[in-house]
Protein backbone atom coordinates (compact mmCIF):
# COMPACT_ATOMS: atom_id res chain seq x y z
CA UNK A 1 0.00 0.00 0.00
CA UNK A 2 1.36 3.42 -1.00
CA UNK A 3 0.90 6.18 1.55
CA UNK A 4 -0.24 9.64 0.47
CA UNK A 5 2.29 12.46 0.52
CA UNK A 6 1.67 14.51 3.68
CA UNK A 7 2.43 17.73 1.82
CA UNK A 8 0.25 16.96 -1.22
CA UNK A 9 -2.65 16.37 1.16
CA UNK A 10 -2.06 19.63 3.08
CA UNK A 11 -4.70 22.35 2.76
CA UNK A 12 -2.05 24.96 1.85
CA UNK A 13 -0.03 22.84 -0.59
CA UNK A 14 0.05 25.54 -3.31
CA UNK A 15 1.49 28.16 -0.97
CA UNK A 16 3.97 25.66 0.43
CA UNK A 17 5.04 24.65 -3.11
CA UNK A 18 5.55 28.29 -4.04
CA UNK A 19 7.72 28.87 -0.97
CA UNK A 20 9.76 25.74 -1.71
CA UNK A 21 10.29 26.89 -5.29
CA UNK A 22 11.42 30.28 -3.95
CA UNK A 23 14.08 28.57 -1.84
CA UNK A 24 12.48 28.86 1.59
CA UNK A 25 14.26 26.74 4.23
CA UNK A 26 12.63 23.35 4.85
CA UNK A 27 13.08 23.76 8.61
CA UNK A 28 11.01 26.94 8.71
CA UNK A 29 8.31 25.53 6.42
CA UNK A 30 8.04 22.42 8.59
CA UNK A 31 7.32 24.57 11.65
CA UNK A 32 4.96 26.92 9.83
CA UNK A 33 2.84 24.18 8.24
CA UNK A 34 3.19 21.54 10.98
CA UNK A 35 4.66 18.94 8.60
CA UNK A 36 7.89 17.02 9.16
CA UNK A 37 11.09 18.20 7.48
CA UNK A 38 11.44 14.74 5.97
CA UNK A 39 7.98 14.96 4.36
CA UNK A 40 8.70 18.40 2.91
CA UNK A 41 12.11 17.34 1.59
CA UNK A 42 10.65 14.20 0.03
CA UNK A 43 7.79 16.20 -1.51
CA UNK A 44 10.21 18.77 -2.90
CA UNK A 45 12.47 16.14 -4.45
CA UNK A 46 9.83 13.73 -5.77
CA UNK A 47 6.86 15.91 -6.66
CA UNK A 48 8.39 19.27 -7.52
CA UNK A 49 11.66 18.04 -8.98
CA UNK A 50 13.60 20.64 -7.02
CA UNK A 51 16.85 19.44 -5.53
CA UNK A 52 18.61 21.17 -2.65
CA UNK A 53 20.33 24.32 -3.79
CA UNK A 54 23.93 25.14 -2.99
CA UNK A 55 24.07 27.09 0.27
CA UNK A 56 24.49 30.61 -1.12
CA UNK A 57 23.06 30.09 -4.59
CA UNK A 58 20.08 32.37 -4.10
CA UNK A 59 22.31 35.18 -2.83
CA UNK A 60 24.66 35.25 -5.79
CA UNK A 61 27.66 34.60 -3.52
CA UNK A 62 28.32 38.27 -2.93
CA UNK A 63 28.72 39.92 0.47
CA UNK A 64 26.52 42.83 -0.61
CA UNK A 65 23.58 40.58 -1.45
CA UNK A 66 23.96 38.79 1.91
CA UNK A 67 23.91 42.14 3.70
CA UNK A 68 20.81 43.15 1.71
CA UNK A 69 19.09 39.90 2.72
CA UNK A 70 19.99 40.39 6.40
CA UNK A 71 18.74 43.97 6.29
CA UNK A 72 15.42 42.78 4.85
CA UNK A 73 15.14 40.06 7.50
CA UNK A 74 15.83 42.58 10.24
CA UNK A 75 13.13 44.91 8.89
CA UNK A 76 10.65 42.04 8.79
CA UNK A 77 11.48 41.06 12.38
CA UNK A 78 11.11 44.64 13.57
CA UNK A 79 7.75 44.97 11.80
CA UNK A 80 6.48 41.80 13.47
CA UNK A 81 7.86 42.67 16.90
CA UNK A 82 8.24 46.41 17.45
CA UNK A 83 10.18 45.87 20.68
CA UNK A 84 12.93 44.19 18.61
CA UNK A 85 13.75 47.57 17.08
CA UNK A 86 14.74 49.01 20.43
CA UNK A 87 17.12 46.22 21.43
CA UNK A 88 20.66 46.02 20.19
CA UNK A 89 21.62 43.15 17.94
CA UNK A 90 25.26 43.04 18.97
CA UNK A 91 26.47 40.59 21.56
CA UNK A 92 28.80 41.80 24.31
CA UNK A 93 32.40 40.82 23.76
Amino acid sequence: MVSECAVCGHAEVRTLDHQLASGAPVTLLAREYDVSEESITEHRNKHLGIQRRPRFDRYGDTPDSLIDELTALKATAEARCPSAATTTSRRPR
